[in-house]
């Protein structure tokens, strides 16, 4: 499939790349979208620099969809506050250091991200360890989502946390939480 990816955005300079992306895959929703867009992100890596925070990950060739960033992690990004926070955002990325943690609650539940000093992120939900990918308050509806969006050279990771709107959709940023929370909505369920 990724030979078919890149064959895509090769031959079809005009055409917008993720349409190529949308009949390979039908009724591509927006939590596969984020799935394919971490797995991508994992594959290409990141460079980075030695002393600074790592750039997160981009994907040559996708056009308007290259910087991940700004589509996963909309207008805050994983600088600022997002990087090596102690508290996990509502929604959105964050970017963790080795040896650093950040906690928070999640539909009533204690979850905790760390990473330890060797660079491999570890989750416990109510001090019990749990996965890193996939619902963060499993048996609860699944109201919140977390994907791996890298592993950095220098140890670090980067996490992209998406909630539930509606039936079947999430949202990986503030903008599109918000929209989302409209009245006029179409991501709402009926």
């Amino acid at each position: 499939m990724f030979t078919q990816l890149l064959k895509l955005s090769h031959k079809r300079r005009r055409r917008h790349p993720l349409k190529g992306i949308a009949r390979l895959v039908p009724n591509f929703s927006g939590c596969a979208r984020m799935c394919a867009l971490s797995t991508m992100a994992m594959l290409f890596g990141t460079l980075i620099s030695v002393d600074a925070q790592p750039a997160l990950p981009s994907v040559p060739g996708m056009g308007l969809y290259s910087n991940i960033g700004d589509l996963l992690c909309g207008k805050e990004g994983v600088g600022g506050d997002r990087w090596n926070s102690s508290t996990i955002p509502f929604i959105g990325c964050l970017g963790l250091s080795s040896g650093r943690k950040a906690t928070g609650v999640i539909s009533g539940h204690q979850y905790e991200i760390a990473v330890d000093a060797q660079g491999s992120e570890h989750c416990k939900l109510d001090s019990l360890e749990t996965r890193c990918t996939g619902c963060m308050d499993e048996n609860v509806a699944c109201s919140t989502m977390i994907a791996v969006l890298s592993r950095n050279s220098d140890k670090s990771v980067f996490f992209s946390i998406a909630r539930k709107v509606g039936d079947h959709a999430y949202v990986a940023t503030q903008e599109n939480w918000d929209e989302a929370q409209k009245p006029t909505s179409l991501l709402k369920s009926p």
